[in-house]
């Protein structure tokens, strides 16, 4: 019996040392063979390193396997190793932003590294996205780990239950596309959509930024930058805000806060998607709710902070022209200087309640015709509506004053008559009555009529005055009343009226009065 115990005891002593221990020299277990894949994206990341590291800790650890992007984003590892987390890091290759269509390098002695944690089961097939989104996840991760003393496991399922939420879908799962790229047309919103326009989204944001310093596009500011900056962002105090172990962060002259990746990337999003980079066909009432989610999101990850709503948002206009109190005349160009974070969808312009044109963002300038308005104040106004319905209205008032039409008879004839008139009553039997026709407006006359007779038809008055003839026969003692009326060519009337007498003054001559009959100088009445 003693020799069958101590079988028995024997036989478990030999089991646990095949079991794969360090320290003995035996054989470790071998492992069945499994494999992480996924997609690199910042726009599809080409050729890049790949590497898959031990994240027990939440640290990275023992490098298990490398290998690299292809040439559309994809990698695929093969690994023999026990379950554990694991960090995946990408960096090097290139991608194109999607904002500016510009090739980008992933440089990673500048950081530059795109991140995804996950916990692998050995033998398994796991598929992985590495993206902004993952990246934050991994700092979260860490933070949690570091912080609160989670396992990694439980860390790295926290972190994307924060990251979910807040994109609303499962960022390892789905695979972004390039919203940049024909290809990527669709009728419909998908997830894989709403991935690309985030990254789209950031890709805008970085090149503002290296615009608003002079830098060139995507040059010292590409969007990796942001994405590396916000791992870390998120691991230092668990929140996406702006701190980070150097104190507060920035990106270029953009100082980092919690509404950067939200109300602001929310805004950036929608203005790639009103853009002529947009290949997707999805429009602004598309994307328009996705946006929301980013925007609106006030979770842990936040602080449980509110977000500026963006939906009631108004378009700034910071000048209109004519400007207050101005005169203006002939064609005259109005225009706005207005901004707004979705992109504006139509400007409108109004002379009193009349509209009288329609521009867009990248031309605001319309031009009115002012000579279809009667000189006097207005009231002009330009209503600047944004792609989500809400309007911002600017007034002015100006004075419209385009000249006008006058119509005379010359001074000097009247003088030369009366003086003639004192010295010798002796005249022909008639006369050339002379109308002086002054334009102001530049536009000359539709038509004048004396006395219902057209003397002249659509004339330019090219030089701003013109004088024409009317014959007075003669008519013995009598008073002729003479109705003057000119019509400009928008329509507006002027007249002169006047009575020439005349009587008999020896044989074959005749007395010209003039004024009205009985004596007096010519005058409208």
């Amino acid at each position: 019996m003693r020799l069958i115990q101590c079988l028995f005891l024997v036989v478990p002593l030999f089991l646990s040392a095949c079991g794969g221990g360090k320290d003995n020299g035996a054989v470790a277990e071998e492992r069945p063979e499994g494999q992480i894949s996924g997609t690199a994206f910042d726009g599809l990341i080409i050729g890049g390193t790949v590497e898959v590291y031990e994240f027990t800790d939440a640290t990275k650890g023992q490098l298990l396997a490398t290998g690299e992007t292809n040439a559309t984003g994809q990698y695929s590892i093969n690994l023999s190793v026990p379950s554990q987390p694991v960090l995946i890091e990408i960096y090097d290759g290139y991608y194109i932003e999607e904002s500016s269509g510009i090739q980008v390098e992933v440089d990673r002695s500048l950081g530059h590294k795109i991140y995804a944690v996950e916990n692998y089961v050995s033998g398994s097939n796991l598929e992985v996205s590495a993206t902004f989104f993952t990246t934050i996840a991994t700092g979260l991760a860490e933070y949690y780990v570091n912080e609160y003393g989670y396992t990694a496991e439980i860390a790295i399922e926290k972190a994307y239950r924060e990251v979910d939420a807040w994109a609303g879908f499962d960022v390892r799962a789905t695979v972004p596309v390039d919203v940049s790229r024909i290809i990527n047309n669709t009728p419909y919103r998908t997830n894989s959509h709403d991935y690309g326009f985030v990254a789209a989204g950031i890709s805008l944001l970085s090149l503002e930024v290296g615009n608003a310093i002079g830098s060139d596009a995507h040059d010292e500011f590409p969007s990796i930058g942001f994405i590396s900056m916000s791992y870390e962002d998120a691991k230092f105090d668990g929140v996406p805000n702006g701190q980070g172990s150097t104190g507060q962060l920035s990106f270029g002259g953009l100082a980092i806060n919690s509404n950067t990746y939200r109300e602001l990337l929310s805004k950036r999003m929608m203005q790639f998607v009103v853009s002529n980079r947009n290949k997707t066909g999805l429009d602004f009432d598309d994307m328009l709710p996705f946006a929301s989610t980013i925007n609106s999101y006030s979770g842990d990850l936040f602080s449980n902070v509110e977000a500026p709503n963006i939906t009631e948002i108004e378009p700034t206009v910071s000048q209109l022209i004519p400007s207050e109190g101005e005169v203006i005349a002939g064609t005259y160009v109005f225009s706005v200087l207005a901004d707004d974070p979705f992109g504006i969808e139509s400007i409108d312009y109004y002379v009193g309640d009349q509209f009288v044109g329609s521009a867009s963002s990248e031309d605001t300038s319309e031009n009115v015709n002012t000579f279809n308005f009667e000189n006097g104040n207005y009231e002009i106004r330009a209503e600047v509506t944004n792609f989500l319905g809400n309007t911002t209205t600017v007034t002015h008032m100006v004075t419209i004053y385009n000249g006008e039409l006058s119509l005379s008879l010359p001074d000097e004839w009247v003088r030369a008559r009366m003086e003639s008139d004192e010295a010798d009553n002796n005249f022909p039997v008639s006369c050339d009555i002379p109308i002086r026709v002054s334009d102001t407006t530049g536009q000359g006359v539709h038509f004048l009529r004396v006395n219902g007779a057209t003397i002249l038809y659509n004339d330019p008055i090219s030089d701003g005055s013109k004088t024409v003839t009317y014959l007075h026969p003669w008519m013995s003692n009598s008073c002729t009343s003479y109705a003057v009326e000119a019509e400009d060519r928008f329509g507006t009337f002027f007249y002169l009226q006047f009575r020439v007498g005349q009587s008999t003054s020896g044989s074959g001559s005749c007395h010209i009065q003039i004024g009205q009959c009985g004596g007096g100088f010519p005058r409208p009445f």
